[in-house]
């Protein structure tokens, strides 16, 4: 028995029981659990304290990946203090007689796939300090006594299906350090009581389903460093007793439906570092004073309601690491202070009503990787500065007023880009050839400028986009067969609204991961590729109003769409008048079609019918108003009735005489 009970103990390395601090090594926690033991027959005699590793010594089989169940004879050690089990493979429930182990100070079993509720018995571990078993499937609420554990000082129950509320009882544990309830389904509302842990440090509720608004009690924490309540259903203002809590460095508290302003007295806190207040409905102006202390390195104030003017003292704040205001209603222009920040990896000023030209001192922001200023009125160039960005790997401007060229030295200089956006503004000229030394581009858009001269070949040298948008310019031209090699492009080609001309080169039919194709609006003529029934993946194209030929291949997504669609004003080739219609397939059946052409034949010829009424009325109306108005045309219209009248009379008169000679 002795044995087997060692095998299942330590059949990993990262099991580590012991009854003493200070040990550092497998080996010597597991002699220190052998003076705990009966060895009558010496069947441990080969555990020596001379040996490197325990992985030969009897009942010990080491392995790097634990498997199975906790054991309920664990429960038996009645001498164990510390049990680690943490990254294993571990299943099943927690012993339901934890408690027994009256000694244990440290659990630790977290990063498993344990399941059960947590056993009541855990109540009895009065020594306990440390509590964790987060990242499990536990489920069930908080038992009530896991709160007389008053030596507790983490309890770590995180991402586990937990539900429940939290308990107002969570004040008895007065010496908590750590709490970490993030991801675990509770509801209700934060307790009061939580601002009576005075020795609390990090308290963690994010990811669950919250509301009501956030305990001014909250402000009792004064030893609290970070406190994230992050993506809850939280409602009312931000507690201005936030700033009592002087040792603050992390305050989360975006995706939640606060309301009001950001407290200036959050300005107070000369440690914080990282204030995350996006995704809410905050309104008012940014605390000028912010960033009074210099210390902030993540400002994300992104998706509110937020108005004004970016305060000068942010742009003087050089720690910061990151700043969002995205989905704002800011205005007015950057300053040049904004190359103050030279730490700077990520600016998001998108979605505002910025104005003016963007500043060239951008360029001294040498850390930044990506820069988000799209969904403005910026004007004026693009500063060529913007080159010195060495690290950059996402530049979005769409959406604003710039104009000119795109300069060359982004495409020289910022080799790391993965994603370029210039789509919506008024650029000019053709586009660089630095363009395609862009070896890691995913993302290239273009879309809705100036743009003109032919479609560069290089684009084919891009191997790892996955996105090309260049719609809505003045290439002019043929298109490239060397954009057949972009083999990894997925999300969309379009090439429409340009004056593309020529055929369409067949190399495009190798595109078999494309989803989207827009070839529509152009001058395209000759047949559409029969290569084009390589196009596996494709789930929408239009190739309407170009000048193609010829039939239409057998393009796979032909089969999928509503057959009857294809004769409709949305058909995807329509306005080709020399292109072949596509005969009706056997999924659509003869009356339904039949119907359509029906209905269509129908409109026209009602339209046709209301347009002759109207033309004709149209035309009579006219002539009775000049008849009207001019006393001589009136005059003269009736002279010549009258004479016609008459000159049909005399002739009837004269055949009528003729005929009756020959019948008598």
């Amino acid at each position: 028995m002795l044995v087997e009970l060692l095998l299942v103990l330590i059949a990993t390395p990262t099991v580590l029981v012991s009854v003493s601090e200070g040990l550092n090594s497998e080996g010597k926690h597991l002699l220190e659990f052998k003076q705990g033991l009966q060895d009558q027959y010496n069947f441990l005699g080969n555990w020596k304290s001379t040996d490197q590793t325990p992985c030969e010594w009897t009942g010990v089989n080491c392995t790097s990946a634990g498997y199975g169940d906790i054991p309920k004879e664990i429960v038996n050690c009645s001498l164990l203090t510390f049990l680690y089990l943490e990254d294993n493979q571990l299943s099943g429930p927690i012993p339901e007689k934890l408690g027994n182990l009256s000694l244990l100070e440290e659990f630790v079993s977290h990063d498993n796939s344990l399941t059960g509720a947590l056993p009541p018995s855990i109540g009895n571990l009065q020594k306990l300090r440390i509590f964790r078993v987060g990242n499990n499937a536990i489920f069930g609420n908080i038992p009530a006594e896991i709160f007389t554990c008053q030596s507790l000082q983490f309890l770590g129950l995180a991402n586990n299906p937990l539900g429940g509320e939290i308990p107002k009882e969570i004040d008895m544990l007065g010496n908590l350090t750590d709490l970490m309830l993030y991801k675990n389904g509770l509801a209700g509302q934060i307790p009061l009581e939580i601002g009576n842990l005075k020795f609390l440090k990090r308290l963690s509720l994010f990811t669950n389903d919250l509301d009501g608004s956030i305990p001014n009690e909250i402000g009792n924490l004064s030893l609290a460093k970070e406190i994230d309540f992050s993506q809850n259903n939280l409602t009312g203002e931000i507690p201005i007793e936030f700033s009592k809590i002087k040792s603050l460095s992390v305050l989360h508290l975006f995706d939640n439906y606060l309301t009001g302003a950001i407290p200036n007295e959050l300005s107070r806190l000369r440690n914080l570092l990282d204030l995350q207040l996006s995704n809410n409905s905050l309104t008012g102006l940014i605390p000028p004073h912010l960033c009074r202390y210099s210390n902030l390195t993540e400002l994300l104030l992104g998706n509110n309601k937020l108005s004004g003017t970016i305060p000068t003292g942010i742009f003087n704040c050089r720690s910061l690491q990151k700043l969002s205001v995205t989905g704002n209603s800011f205005s007015g222009s950057i300053p040049a202070e904004i190359g103050n920040l030279v730490n700077l990896t990520l600016i998001r000023l998108d979605q505002n009503n910025f104005s003016g030209p963007i500043p060239p001192e951008i360029g001294n922001c040498t850390q930044l990787q990506r820069l988000h200023i799209d969904a403005n009125h910026f004007t004026s160039k693009l500063p060529k500065e913007i080159g010195k960005l060495s690290q950059l790997m996402l530049l979005n401007v769409s959406s604003n007023l710039l104009t000119g060229q795109i300069p060359s030295e982004i495409f020289v200089n910022c080799k790391m880009l993965q994603r370029l956006d210039f789509s919506h503004n008024s650029f000019v000229d053709s586009l660089p050839k630095e363009l395609g030394t862009l070896s890691h581009l995913d993302v290239l858009k273009l879309s809705e400028n100036k743009f003109s001269g032919s479609l560069p070949p290089f684009l084919g040298s891009l191997s790892r986009l996955i996105e090309l948008q260049m719609g809505g310019n003045q290439f002019s031209g043929e298109i490239p067969p060397e954009l057949g090699f972009l083999s990894t492009l997925q999300v969309a080609l379009n090439l429409s609204y340009n004056n593309l001309t020529g055929n369409v080169p067949v190399e495009l039919g190798k595109l078999s991961s494309l989803e989207i194709l827009l070839l529509n609006n152009n001058d395209l003529s000759g047949e559409i590729p029969s290569t084009f029934q390589g196009l596996l993946s494709l789930v929408e194209f239009n190739f309407s109003y170009n000048n193609f030929s010829g039939s239409l291949p057998t393009i796979p997504i032909l089969k999928k769409m509503n057959s009857c669609n294809l004769v409709d004003a949305n058909s995807p080739y329509k306005g080709n008048p020399f292109l072949e219609p596509l005969p009706l397939p056997k999924t659509c059946s003869a009356i339904e079609g039949s119907s359509l052409l029906e209905q269509e034949t129908l409109m026209d010829m009602k339209t046709f019918k209301v347009s002759f009424l109207v033309t004709y009325s149209i035309i009579l109306l006219s002539f009775v108003v000049v008849l009207y108005i001019n006393p001589y045309w009136r005059q003269a219209w009736f002279y010549y009735i009258e004479l016609s009248i008459n000159s049909c009379y005399y002739f009837a008169v004269d055949n009528l005489s003729y005929l009756a000679t020959l019948f008598y």
